[in-house]
């Protein structure tokens, strides 16, 4: 009559320890967590009833379909997070759950995978990171194949994806209303499709730490009419990629976004690098065509001395022209 079990192994021996065949074969388990040395090696009987949680992190599977042969005999599954370092045995990754509510997946630097294949109708919240890097720098080879079917009841999403073309992948979320995003390609090639539209999304953060950001940016405000909080910021300890680059955030859209004359009520910038002139010209754009902001609070990086904040701030003073009503920090 187990209900939960967490199974962490720490070995030095030259293989992961086998569990017995019996633990995948209990009806009243409902949360189970395996990690480190562990050996997922999954009989054909497998069936876990009642099993909703499901952690499982750096462990080595017996086979590539191990994964996929436990996931499919979990009919009540809601909760899945999947950690995976280094060679672990699996290629290709099929996440196949009806009754998936919460999906967190993370890829670190050393770790295989030729691609991510997903079917989730009833995920509410998924997470993914993907730090891997092509060797050749190439995002469309198949070891970055990413394919989901539709999530219809997406309600917030969370990408770190270090090198990736997501173009194929954005149709499948549009009913989101939360959106993090921290990815290392904005290229205009591998943007996503033409013609979507994210009207439920109200909340988008969006990382700072590549050069053409903001390419990815202007394209979401202009597909998210009813966008009310904004944040832009940039993870502690993640690489920065950022150069100064020319201004031209002015080209990237030719009418102002509805969501700025419209919707957006906060907008909120951590480690803002004024001096790299996109930047400021993205927050200038920002202040001065935000007709309904209530709030907008810019933190500058600590690298710069306090006369230079000073000038920053003057400077994008002079753009705003929100609501007299509106708080700016």
């Amino acid at each position: 009559n187990v209900r939960e079990l967490c199974l962490k192994l720490l070995s030095f021996a030259e293989r992961p320890t086998k569990l017995p065949s019996s633990l995948y074969i209990c009806k009243s388990i409902v949360i189970l967590t395996l990690k480190d040395e562990i050996l997922v090696d999954v009989p054909g009987t497998v069936c876990l009833p009642s099993l909703k949680t499901l952690f499982l992190r750096r462990v080595t599977y017996s086979d590539e379909n191990s994964l996929h042969r436990l996931l499919s005999n979990c009919p009540v599954l809601e909760d899945l997070v999947v950690e995976r370092d280094e060679i672990d045995n699996l290629g290709k990754v099929s996440v196949i759950v009806k009754s998936l509510q919460r999906l967190t997946l993370k890829m670190s630097v050393a770790c295989d995978l030729d691609g991510l294949m997903m079917n989730t109708p009833s995920l509410k919240y998924f997470k993914v990171t993907d730090e891997r890097l092509d060797s050749n720098g190439d995002s469309d080879s198949p070891r970055y194949a990413y394919s989901f079917e539709a999530m219809p009841k997406l309600e917030e999403a969370d990408f770190l994806l270090t090198f990736q073309n997501i173009k194929k992948c954005f149709r499948s979320f549009t009913s989101v209303k939360r959106l993090s995003l921290c990815l290392g390609v904005y290229k205009e090639e591998s943007l996503y499709h033409e013609g979507l539209v994210f009207n439920q999304l109200e909340t988008l953060k969006i990382c700072s730490c590549d050069s053409d950001w903001s390419i990815l940016l202007a394209r979401l405000l202009r597909d998210s009419p009813n966008l009310r909080d904004l944040e832009t910021y940039v993870i502690e300890d993640h690489p920065d990629r950022r150069v100064n680059l020319p201004n031209h955030w002015d080209n990237q859209l030719n009418c102002v976004p509805k969501c700025l004359l419209s919707s957006l009520e906060t907008f909120y910038w951590s480690e803002m690098h004024g001096l790299l002139q996109n930047q400021m010209d993205v927050a200038k754009y920002i202040l001065r065509n935000a007709l309904c902001l209530k709030s907008a609070t810019i933190s500058f990086s600590t690298t710069y001395a306090q006369e230079t904040i000073d000038e920053m701030i003057e400077e994008l003073a002079l753009s705003f022209r929100g609501p007299e009503t509106c708080q700016v920090f």
